[in-house]
């Protein structure tokens, strides 16, 4: 009795077994079947492939194909020729039981014609692997002609194959087409290392033309135009009208004789003006300008307008007296040293350049 006890419950466990080994199903293994919208695809245009994974439900799945896109988000295929966008989307269908299928729609782009054939993808589901078979696809270019057009606003191509436009770029070396930006560059440095090595080695450019040299007593009779039309003592400023009343004849000296009058004290003006073979002549005027002014900018003596007036005319009797005389002017002066008093006396009352008599007037 004690065995038939022990029989029954060995078998009992036996039935247990086989029964709770019966009520566990086995996860199946998933698949993946690829395919494409068509195997032709246009140069250019936008077609899809399709990813189907059939797996059981609540299984995830990745494709390890898409974990390193580019910064624009592209997975590339045979190098560079066939890009896949890492981002697609996806529908869900239901095949009964535990098992579903997941469509995968991926947008795909090639930009070189050719027949390619597309490697298998990879997608891992749990810890199992499944693999799709390789696509073969043709992409094709555009059938372009002469006469087909590149936009409304151009037209067809066939008048810019007449004119010579593509024989004249397919006689340019490859070397200019492609690297003229770098010929620019290089040519600009040429330019400015000569314009360096002319500029260092104290060499005049040529496109660098002198500027014309006013003779210094046009430059004086221009300032002194300048001056009188100013009207500064009318304005209370005597002071700025003496200051630039000198100025002009320190300026005038310095170019008509080389007297350094600008660096120079009243005094040591009056020393050089004496010893100026061509200078000493005007030698008075010069004095009376300068005492005037030396009473005026540091006495701040206020002068009368005669004495203004007196001031301005010297300055112009003194341009007057030294002014350079034409050659032909000093052959007839040289043969005439009887009248060289009358001369000087008919220059007491000097004129301007447009020959008016500015004896009395005011500046």
């Amino acid at each position: 009795m004690i065995f038939s006890k022990k029989k029954y419950r060995y078998l009992w466990l036996a039935l247990c077994m086989v029964l709770g080994a019966g009520t566990q199903v086995k996860a199946l293994a998933p698949e993946l079947t690829a395919r494409l919208d068509s195997g032709n695809l246009l140069m250019g245009n936008m077609g899809m492939l399709h990813l189907q994974v059939v797996l059981d439900r609540g299984q995830s799945f990745k494709f390890p194909v898409f974990d390193s896109p580019t910064q624009d988000g592209l997975i590339m295929l045979l190098g560079d020729t066939v890009e896949l966008r890492s981002t697609f989307s996806q529908d869900t269908v239901s095949l009964g039981g535990q098992r579903i299928q997941i469509n995968c729609h991926v947008p795909m782009q090639a930009f070189v014609p050719g027949t390619y054939l597309l490697p298998s993808i990879t997608v891992y589901a749990g810890n199992d692997t499944a693999k799709s078979m390789p696509l073969a696809l043709k992409v094709t270019g555009p059938d372009v002609t002469a006469k087909d057009s590149i936009s409304p606003d151009m037209g067809p191509l066939q008048p810019y194959y007449e004119k010579g436009y593509q024989e004249t770029l397919d006689k340019v070396p490859n070397l200019i087409y492609y690297y003229w930006w770098l010929i620019v560059i290089i040519v600009l440095a040429l330019g400015l290392l000569v314009w360096w090595l002319l500029k260092r080695s104290g060499k005049k450019m040529p496109w660098n033309k002198p500027k014309p040299v006013i003779p210094p007593y046009d430059l004086a009779m221009q300032r002194m135009r300048k001056l009188r039309s100013g009207n500064l003592c009318e304005q209370g400023q005597e002071k700025q009208y003496y200051s630039e009343l000198t100025d002009i004849m320190r300026q005038y000296l310095l170019g008509r004789f080389g007297i350094n009058a600008l660096e120079m004290t009243s005094g040591q003006i009056r020393k050089a003006v004496a010893d100026s073979a061509g200078a000493k002549e005007g030698r008075k005027y010069v004095e009376d300008v300068l005492n005037m002014a030396d009473v005026v900018k540091f006495a701040k003596f206020k002068p009368l307008p005669d004495e203004n007036v007196s001031a301005f005319e010297n300055v112009l009797k003194f341009l007057e007296l030294t002014k350079p005389v034409p050659e032909e002017e000093q052959a007839d002066d040289a043969g005439e040293n009887d009248g060289q008093e009358k001369k000087s006396d008919e220059k007491s009352t000097p004129k301007t350049p447009a020959g008016n008599n500015i004896k009395n007037s005011k500046p």
